[in-house]
Parts: structure tokens; C-alpha cells; sequence
């Protein structure tokens, strides 16, 4: 089986692109690792689908099966989010140390509303917590994260975007 070079480099270029919004937001002084994270979160959509439709139309002359689309949508899955952990681990680490001090007192800032329904006892423990959070458990929950949001995206493609040449029969 030949390594499928599209799809490797979509994720890629698509992984870039997030990494560049990522590396933005944090210039234009806003939290990268928030809420403005899941905006390019949203790109690995456009990712997997841009990979089974290349993959299908150019090594598979527009025929695709479910589990071949699925192999595909995982590959581009798995290349975009561990190439992303390991940008954002590099610059969480030598570029930007900084970065996990900022995430964690957002993260301060945006539970001191939920503290107040919690009590006291709840808040000290998850104030704890906080102190265990660093650039490897970030960067290994983002790459968990967008793992488990490519395959549910890829199940989904893949049964949009199969294809058999039974299909072609009423074209």
C-alpha cells in the first residue's frame, strides 16, 4: 500500500494555519489555549473533508468505500492534532514559558463565578488542581481533544463522502 501524500499534506498545511492563528492570538493579547482556541479547532473540519474528497477524486478516480474514506478522515486526524501538540509543546516551552501562568489565571478568572455555587471545600481542591497543569498536559489534552473531534468528524464525512460505482449508474 502506497503512503496517501495528499492527505498528509492538507493536515499538515491545515495544522500550520491553526498553529498561526495560535501563535496570533496570543500576540493580539488573547488566551490561545481559551475559547478563542476552538476557532481553529474548526479547521480540522475543512481538513478531513479536503483529504477524502483529494484522496477519492485523485488515487481513486472517484470511487471511495466507507472504511477507505474513514482510514483517510484518521490519518489527516491524527497527523493535524499531534503535529499541533507538538507545535504548541515547542512554543509553550522554549518561545513562550509565559503561556501556562496565562492559562491557568484565565482559568481562575472564568471559574470564580462557578466558585461561589461549589463552596469552599470544592474550590480549595480545584485551585490545587491548577497547580498540576502544565505545557505537556496542555498540549496532550488539545491533541486528545482534536483526536477524538477528527474521528467523530471523520465518521461523519465518510458517510457523506463515500462513493461506489453504483452511484455513478444514475449520473
Amino acid at each position: 500500500m502506497t503512503i496517501p501524500r495528499d492527505p498528509l499534506n492538507i493536515a499538515s498545511i491545515g495544522c500550520l494555519i491553526n498553529f498561526t492563528l495560535f501563535v496570533l492570538f496570543e500576540i493580539l493579547g488573547y488566551n490561545p489555549l481559551g475559547l478563542v482556541s476552538w476557532i481553529g479547532s474548526g479547521l480540522i473540519v475543512g481538513v478531513i473533508a479536503m483529504s477524502i474528497i483529494r484522496y477519492r477524486d485523485g488515487a481513486l478516480d472517484g470511487i471511495i468505500s466507507f472504511r477507505q474514506a474513514m482510514s483517510i478522515g484518521m490519518l489527516a486526524s491524527i497527523v493535524y492534532s499531534s503535529m499541533f501538540a507538538i507545535l504548541i509543546y515547542m512554543y509553550g516551552t522554549f518561545a513562550s514559558p509565559s503561556i501556562v501562568g496565562v492559562h491557568i489565571q484565565w482559568l481562575k478568572d472564568s471559574m470564580s463565578v462557578i466558585f461561589d455555587s461549589f463552596g469552599d471545600e470544592m474550590a480549595n481542591e480545584i485551585m490545587e488542581e491548577l497547580k498540576f497543569i502544565t505545557m505537556g498536559s496542555i498540549s496532550f489534552g488539545d491533541f486528545q481533544s482534536k483526536l477524538i473531534s477528527g474521528a467523530i468528524i471523520s465518521l461523519i464525512s465518510s458517510n457523506i463522502l463515500k462513493r461506489s460505482e453504483d452511484d455513478y449508474e444514475y449520473e
